[in-house]
């Protein structure tokens, strides 16, 4: 009967335990973050970016892909002009409403280089972001970096989760 006992409690303490994983998990992951009215707007998630860069650059703007991660992961796609391949780096709150991210990407040539960009981004609403970036050119490891003249603005919105519209 005593066995009975602790071997019911186990079952239902392992099932309590998994039981709570799965809610936090669902919670943690593959769920929008639904604001409270008064708190402030989270950069976590997807953007669209437009990049202007400055007109030393001789270069159109063109469109990029950027997402904040929890836990400072940040990533983007290779630029819409295809000139600068995928990014990976990280990013903090540095200010209210205020991101600064670093991210690097390998460039191949006959020496393996890198390009750094370093960006601070700023939310104007929930689903609106603006700010200003700089690339440089680094050794491999992401050091010795010259950097090119003048600073790029960047104009997101912020890529919504929408259902498709396929029959089931």
């Amino acid at each position: 009967m005593r066995r009975t006992l602790v071997v019911s409690i186990a079952v239902t303490l392992t099932l309590t335990f998994w039981w709570a994983l799965a809610i936090n998990s669902e919670h943690a992951v593959g769920v929008p973050n639904v604001q409270a009215a008064g708190t402030a707007p989270q950069i976590e998630g997807t953007w669209l970016l437009t990049v202007t860069t400055p007109p030393a650059a001789q270069r159109p703007p063109f469109k990029v892909l950027v997402s904040f991660a929890r836990g400072g992961v940040f990533t983007t796609s290779a630029e819409s002009d295809g000139t600068t391949p995928p990014q990976n780096g990280t990013w903090q709150m540095v200010g209210p409403n205020e991101y600064a991210s670093t991210a690097l990407a390998f460039v191949h040539t006959p020496n393996l280089m890198t390009i750094k960009i370093k960006g601070l981004h700023r939310l104007v609403s929930e689903d609106e972001l603006e700010g200003v970036g700089e690339a440089a050119i680094c050794d491999a490891s992401g050091n010795n970096c010259q950097r090119f003249p003048g600073c790029s603005t960047v104009q997101g919105t912020r890529v919504e989760v929408e259902s498709p519209s396929c029959p089931q």
